[in-house]
């Protein structure tokens, strides 16, 4: 976990120094925006790996799920006159649906990440690192290639996650008895980040297991993708040998101290 979150960090502070030097070639990301393969109604941009990218490892940082994140409501207590306590529900965008639930609670909605991605790309920028709510799910007949991971955040660089990647909601957390409740600033962002769960070849679309609720009103292009499918990878470092945990270990100290130059990728 503190190796995800120092890999995770850094992918934090390569997207602020991208938005800071206006998307020079040096602080591009593993991943690009194009029209997505998967044939689907719904399926339009896509996330790939560039075509002049090393090929990623299981394990690997793929990019992070930008969007606003708002925290679990905390337990109220209903007042004595039966007044009741309102928890909003994540407004649903027209453009796309792009909330992710975290567990334990609380979301991250990516809609406005997901518009500025697809806009930069359209002006022939560089998308960044925050275009994870792009990727899509695996059609029929294919398995996804990366897995979402939750990260908590360090107070070091909170400030920056706060204003370039998971700001904490403006909209009412919860209403009690019609006054809204607003999330307190001491409360700490979360995020999620998108790693590799098997080899990623260059080209190669990035393809996410929605996981719907199989009890709900599911599209016709959803495929249902058994867990052990998703996780056949994701888990292999900490179930391996002390000789492949090495291995993987030396695998992220060679791409750390060779693609990454001040927390940059090449």
């Amino acid at each position: 976990k503190e190796e995800l979150t120092r890999r995770a960090t850094a992918a934090v502070l390569a997207e602020v120094a991208r938005a800071k030097v206006d998307n020079i070639t040096r602080a591009r990301p593993p991943v690009e925006v194009r029209r997505s393969q998967v044939r689907s109604d719904s399926a339009g941009s896509g996330l790939f790996l560039r075509s002049d990218a090393h090929a990623a490892k299981p394990g690997d940082l793929i990019a992070i799920y930008a969007g606003v994140y708002t925290p679990p409501a905390p337990d109220v207590t209903h007042a004595a006159d039966g007044t009741s306590i309102l928890i909003p529900l994540p407004a649903l965008r027209e453009e796309g649906v792009y909330v992710i639930n975290l567990q334990g609670g609380g979301w991250i909605c990516g809609a406005e990440s997901a518009l500025q991605a697809k806009n930069n790309t359209a002006k022939g920028l560089c998308a960044g690192w925050a275009v994870a709510a792009l990727a899509n799910h695996p059609p029929r007949g294919s398995i996804p290639n990366v897995e979402a991971i939750a990260v908590d955040w360090d107070d070091a660089i909170s400030d920056a996650v706060r204003k370039h990647i998971n700001p904490i909601t403006t909209l009412p957390w919860y209403i009690d008895d019609g006054v809204s409740v607003f999330v307190p600033q001491t409360v700490r962002s979360r995020g999620i980040v998108f790693l590799a769960s098997r080899t990623i070849n260059p080209g190669d679309e990035i393809l996410f297991n929605y996981r719907l609720n199989p009890h709900g009103n599911l599209p016709r292009w959803y495929a249902a993708v058994p867990d052990e499918i998703s996780w056949s990878v994701v888990d292999d470092a900490g179930l391996a040998g002390k000789k492949e945990r090495k291995s993987q270990k030396d695998r992220w100290w060679d791409k750390d101290h060779g693609d990454w130059g001040g927390g940059l990728l090449n």
